[in-house]
C-alpha cells in the first residue's frame, strides 16, 4: 500500500504524467483496462435497466485540457505558486490546475468538461452527483467557471456514505462489496421466501431476479440523499416495512383485485364517495407536490415515502372495507384503478419495475 511506501506514490504520479504525455505503453495498457471495465459496467447497467446518451470519461477531454489552461491564462487567472499553476479563490483554498510536474489534477479535467459541454450543449444547469466529501471541489469549480464569465450553473448533488456491516466501503483500499453479487445474494433470499410461501408462479426465478432488482433499488433510493446508512439484505426483504418487496405486495393484491372483478373503467360510471375513502384521496392529492419537492430537492426518498403511505393507506382500507361484491363496487374499483396507477407512474419515476403477481 502507499501509505506504507510512499515510493509508490511517487511512481504512480510519474506513469500518470506519462499516460496525458502519449506514451504509447501506458495509452495501450489504459485502452485495455478501459475496455474490460466498460464490458463490466455495461453488462450491470443492462441489468439495471439504465442507459445512457452519451459516455465521456475524463480521457475524452485530454486534448482540451491545454486550451483550458490557455484560456485561464489569457483571462489572467492562471498564478504560479511553487512550481504549480493554480487559480486564486475567495473564501475557498486555490485551485490549482497544473501540478509542478505538468500534470493536471480532477479540475482541470472537470473545468475542460464544463467547457466542452457548454459549447456543445448549451446546458442551464450541470449537475454533479457525487459524495458529499468532494463538496469544496465543486465549489471550487463553480467559482473558477463564475470567473471566467460562464453562464451554466454548477451544482453539487451530494449524498452519504454507504456502510457495509456499519464500516465505510473505500475502493481506493479495496473494502467494497460489488453490486453484482449484492443482486445475486438477494436474489436467492427472495427465491427461499418465494418456495417457502409456496408460490404458484411458474417463472419464479425472473420474478426473484426482478424483485432483487427492485429491492436494491427502492433500498437506496428510500434514504435520505445525505443520510449514511447500513446496507441490510435482511431489512430490505421485509414483507412488511418500507420495501420494494412491501409496494409490490400490495400492488399484487390490487391487480388480482382487478383480474378477479373484470373491471373496466368505460367513463360510465360515476363515482360515489365514502367516509372510508378520504385518507387515500387526500393522499393521492398531493402526489403533484410531492413530485415538485423531489425535482427542486433531487429527494427521490420523497416519493419512495409518498409511495409507502399511498400502499399503507390502502391496506388499511382494505382490512376493514369489502370491495368485491359490495354495494358500491364500481366506485371502489374506479378508486382501486387510479391507486394502482399512481404506484405504477411513482415507481416508473424511480426506475423500478413493479411485477403483477407474487
Amino acid at each position: 500500500m502507499s501509505e506504507d511506501n510512499p515510493q509508490i506514490d511517487a511512481e504512480a504520479r510519474e506513469v500518470f504524467r506519462l499516460l496525458e504525455s502519449g506514451n504509447d505503453e501506458y495509452e495501450a495498457l489504459w485502452y485495455w483496462f478501459r475496455e474490460v471495465s466498460m464490458t463490466s459496467f455495461n453488462a450491470l447497467y443492462k441489468l439495471l435497466d439504465i442507459h445512457f446518451d452519451y459516455i465521456q470519461g475524463e480521457a475524452f477531454y485530454n486534448d482540451k485540457l491545454k486550451d483550458t489552461v490557455t484560456l485561464l491564462e489569457q483571462k489572467d487567472l492562471l498564478k504560479r505558486d511553487d512550481g504549480a499553476y493554480i487559480v486564486e479563490l475567495e473564501d475557498l483554498p486555490p485551485a490549482l490546475i497544473k501540478k509542478s510536474d505538468g500534470a493536471s489534477l480532477y479540475i482541470t479535467r472537470d473545468l475542460s468538461a464544463v467547457l466542452y459541454r457548454t459549447a456543445t450543449f448549451d446546458p442551464s444547469r450541470i449537475l454533479y452527483v457525487v459524495g458529499q466529501e468532494q463538496s469544496i471541489h465543486f465549489k471550487q469549480l463553480e467559482q473558477v467557471t463564475h470567473l471566467l464569465g460562464l453562464k451554466t450553473v454548477i451544482e453539487h448533488v451530494p449524498f452519504g456514505l454507504i456502510l457495509k456491516g456499519g464500516k465505510k466501503m473505500s475502493t481506493r483500499q479495496g473494502k467494497v462489496v460489488l453490486l453484482e453479487d449484492i443482486i445475486a445474494e438477494v436474489e436467492a433470499a427472495v427465491l427461499k421466501t418465494l418456495e417457502e410461501k409456496q408460490s404458484q408462479l411458474t417463472n419464479k426465478q425472473e420474478t426473484a431476479s426482478e424483485i432483487a432488482i427492485a429491492s436494491v433499488k427502492f433500498y437506496d433510493l428510500k434514504n435520505d440523499r445525505l443520510s449514511i446508512y447500513d446496507f441490510k439484505i435482511d431489512e430490505m426483504l421485509a414483507f412488511e416495512g418500507d420495501t420494494a418487496l412491501y409496494i409490490m405486495y400490495t400492488y399484487a393484491r390490487m391487480q388480482s383485485i382487478l383480474r378477479k372483478s373484470g373491471y373496466a373503467n368505460n367513463g360510465k360510471d360515476s363515482f360515489r364517495f365514502e367516509e372510508n375513502m378520504w385518507a387515500i384521496l387526500k393522499h393521492l392529492k398531493s402526489y403533484n407536490e410531492v413530485l415538485e419537492i423531489a425535482a427542486v430537492n433531487y429527494t427521490p426518498s420523497s416519493i419512495c415515502r409518498y409511495t409507502l403511505q399511498l400502499c399503507r393507506h390502502f391496506n388499511s382500507y382494505y382490512n376493514v372495507e369489502r370491495i368485491l361484491g359490495s354495494a358500491n363496487e364500481a366506485s371502489k374499483m374506479m378508486l382501486l384503478e387510479v391507486v394502482s396507477k399512481n404506484i405504477e407512474e411513482a415507481m416508473q419515476l424511480l426506475g423500478i419495475k413493479l411485477i403483477k403477481e407474487i
